[in-house]
This record gives C-alpha cells, sequence and structure tokens, in this order.
C-alpha cells in the first residue's frame, strides 16, 4: 500500500522548500553584491599612481611675484636728507604686471579625420 501524504502535508512540504529556496536565492544575490564591491574596489585602485605628482613653480612666477614687491627703503646716510614717498592712497592703481604664459606639455590627441 502507498504512503499517501494529506493535502496539509504537501502544503508544508512545499512552503518549507520556498523559504529555503529564498534563503538561497538571498545569500546567493548578497554574496554577487560583496563580491562586486570588492571587485571594483580593486579596479579603481590599480589604475592610480601610488605617488602624486609633485607640483614645480616655473622661474617666470617667483620673477613676476618679486617684481612687485615695493622695493626697502635706502638707510640714512649722516648729512643726507630724504623725503618720505608719498602712502598709496585707494585711488592709487597698482603696477601693471603682464600676464605670464602658462608652461604645459602639448595636449595628447588620437585620431582624427
Amino acid at each position: 500500500m502507498e504512503k499517501e501524504l494529506s493535502p496539509r502535508r504537501a502544503r508544508d512540504a512545499r512552503d518549507a522548500g520556498l523559504r529555503s529556496l529564498q534563503r538561497l536565492t538571498g545569500a546567493a544575490v548578497a554574496g554577487a553584491l560583496g563580491l562586486s564591491a570588492i571587485f571594483a574596489g580593486i579596479a579603481a585602485s590599480s589604475t592610480h599612481p601610488r605617488r602624486a605628482a609633485q607640483t614645480t613653480r616655473t622661474r617666470t612666477a617667483v620673477a613676476a611675484r618679486r617684481a612687485t614687491t615695493p622695493p626697502l627703503p635706502a638707510a640714512h646716510a649722516p648729512g643726507v636728507q630724504t623725503t618720505p614717498s608719498p602712502a598709496p592712497t585707494a585711488t592709487s592703481t597698482p603696477p601693471a604686471v603682464t600676464p605670464v604664459p602658462a608652461t604645459s606639455p602639448p595636449a595628447a590627441v588620437s585620431g582624427g579625420s
């Protein structure tokens, strides 16, 4: 004689199978997200150099900055009278500074037609 399953036992077995399938699916999704985050981090860190590029100053910028500073007053010599220079006013214009072109490597162009 074959053993017959009651409808209630069949329903419970089906529900238990669905629950275990849902747990397995959730674990697979969580694992896939974790692995994708790990691989994205590895890929992002492998494209950047380890040491940052150092910036250098050009001589023209230093020379231009030195040219705009006012000269120091001369030391008083005995017997020589000096007149004080007028203080700068709000209406006076600062000395003109010529722009210095930036020195950078040429841009690389690929393709073209």
